[in-house]
């Protein structure tokens, strides 16, 4: 039995290893719409998946995160600027990063909108949690700005602000 488990461990492992390889090579390498698709499910569900988009020869251009805002019943609003990386240290980066993740590659796009209503009920009671007051409306923002390469000198070019949108409001009653 317990080679049989060693077995399985490596078996998953060496799937793992190949389809995280066709997954990252370009779009017209050999099988890889066929792998993509074959581990798309599984990746996405066990958090194994990894963009490559932050490197060349396509990095992204734009730095962004995603914030919340919700009106208290008194009235009061707060803010919650989940994503807002360059506000943390090191440590919270790193503890923070699959929040990144989910908020920034996935919750911000409009193609997963679906996730919108259950991301915003979530972020509702966590702010109830924290204010102890019932959250009647919650705003998803995102926000980005153009990334800027430094100069050959290595000092940075002043930076655009930070452009706002708001992409899904839940108005929550009970």
């Amino acid at each position: 039995m317990k080679r049989l488990i060693e077995a399985v461990k490596v078996g998953l492992a060496a799937a793992y290893i190949v389809a995280a390889f066709w997954w990252s090579m370009p779009e017209s390498f050999p099988l890889r719409p066929v792998v993509v698709a074959l581990a798309e499910r599984p990746f996405m569900f066990l958090g194994l998946w990894q963009g490559w988009d932050m490197f060349a020869p396509n990095p992204i251009t734009a730095d962004a995160f995603v914030s919340v805002v919700g009106t208290l019943e008194d009235g009061t609003t707060v803010e919650w600027e989940v994503t807002r990386m360059d506000r943390f240290d090191c440590f919270t980066r790193y503890a923070k990063e699959r929040w990144r993740r989910y908020c920034n590659d996935h919750l911000r796009l409009n193609a997963n909108s679906h996730l919108w209503s259950a991301a915003a009920r979530w972020f509702a009671a966590a702010l109830e949690r924290e204010h102890g007051q019932r959250v009647v409306r919650l705003v998803l923002h995102r926000h980005s700005r153009p990334a800027s390469l430094p100069e050959p000198d290595g000092s940075v070019p002043a930076r655009s602000g930070w452009e706002r949108y708001a992409f899904h409001e839940e108005l929550l009653t009970r």
